[in-house]
């Protein structure tokens, strides 16, 4: 049995904008895996695809939550974060913004 997981939830009035293509380990921009943000008004959802993914919020609350195949994690404006994929990770990120704002 697959159990999906959530980690964070998105705001109910948010449409989804735009989403960056499936990356790997191998693939992933060199940015993510560094400290970076979303935009003010703009959240992130991780999707993983296949194997592992380790997601870490950085500064006052820093923390690591450990993504695997099926799970999700929000990334909420402007929080400093970044990944660390593992070998086998498959992911993409799908951006939200709330449905008056255009950024």
């Amino acid at each position: 049995m697959n159990t999906t997981h959530s980690f964070g939830v998105l705001p109910p009035d948010v449409v989804q904008y735009s989403e960056t293509k499936v990356f790997t380990a191998e693939t992933v921009p060199d940015a993510l895996t560094q400290e970076h943000r979303t935009k003010d008004g703009v959240w992130g959802l991780i999707c993983m695809m296949s194997g592992t993914l380790e997601y870490e919020i950085l500064g006052e609350d820093q923390r690591i939550t450990s993504l695997s195949e099926g799970e999700t994690a929000v990334v909420a404006p402007t929080v400093a974060h970044r990944v660390h994929p593992g070998p086998e990770a498959a992911f993409k990120v799908v951006f939200y913004r709330k449905e008056t704002e255009r950024n």
